[in-house]
């Protein structure tokens, strides 16, 4: 179902589309378990695969360190993104209405904020009422959610919904002092200290049975996981963010 359909709040001249898609029982994705999926697409003529080959993913992941062409982002936009995309502009999808969202969240395990895409490229309040309206319906409180636009001063509003989403101890150390719990990504031998090792790594723990990364509306410590996602090197992660 469709949550929302306009400008994106990352890049304003570019409309995004903004679907959550279901997923009951089992889910092939083995950390975060048969969570819904919200996937965040920009709205174009351009499929994902091709805006990321030519480096214009900036209507839905801002300036993410990691994407691009030659990035370090875990997503292989050529699976579920694009499967999603090319239905999107089929017709497949519905405008969502309350009880549509409130019978997915009876039936799924929580929800993802961002299968590919980032939240705070959505208004405030579009992010705000799809929480809310889920957590009214759902058994679980697993919502979970990342960002890397934790900097920006116009996307403050995300610690309530999302974790800053961070590559080095330095910028785990500055989003921690802006208010912003932290999901840190690194090599494990460089595990930064007062930093929670994510349960999946640990215990296997899928994402829809923890549900700690849920910015500042999950009370708990910063989570700390080991590099995933096939091009996942610590060379490669010096590289971007030097």
């Amino acid at each position: 179902m469709i949550i929302y359909h306009g400008p994106s709040r990352l890049d304003t001249t570019r409309d995004i589309v903004a679907i959550v898609t279901a997923v009951e029982g089992e889910s092939e994705n083995p950390k975060t378990g048969p969570m819904a999926q919200l996937y965040i697409l920009d709205a174009g003529p351009l499929d994902p695969v091709e805006l990321r080959a030519i480096d214009d993913e900036r209507s839905t992941c801002g300036r993410c360190p990691l994407s691009g062409p030659d990035g370090l982002c875990y997503v292989n936009l050529g699976q579920a993104p694009l499967f999603v995309w090319r239905r999107y502009r089929s017709g497949w999808y519905r405008p969502a209405q309350p009880e549509r969202i409130a019978r997915a969240a009876r039936l799924c395990a929580g929800l993802r904020l961002g299968a590919y895409g980032d939240p705070m490229a959505l208004p405030q309040q579009v992010v705000a009422d799809l929480v809310d309206q889920w957590r009214a319906a759902a058994p679980t409180d697993a919502i979970t959610g990342y960002t890397h636009q934790w900097r920006r001063p116009d996307c403050q509003w995300g610690k309530r919904f999302a974790m800053a989403s961070v590559e080095t101890w330095e910028d785990a150390i500055r989003a921690g002092t802006m208010g912003w719990r932290v999901f840190h990504a690194g090599p494990i031998e460089e595990r930064p200290a007062g930093l929670v090792q994510c349960p999946n790594d640990t215990h296997g723990v899928t994402c829809a049975d923890c549900g700690l990364c849920q910015g500042t509306a999950r009370p708990a410590r910063s989570i700390y996981i080991d590099l995933h996602g096939a091009k996942a090197t610590a060379q490669r992660v010096a590289e971007l963010i030097a």
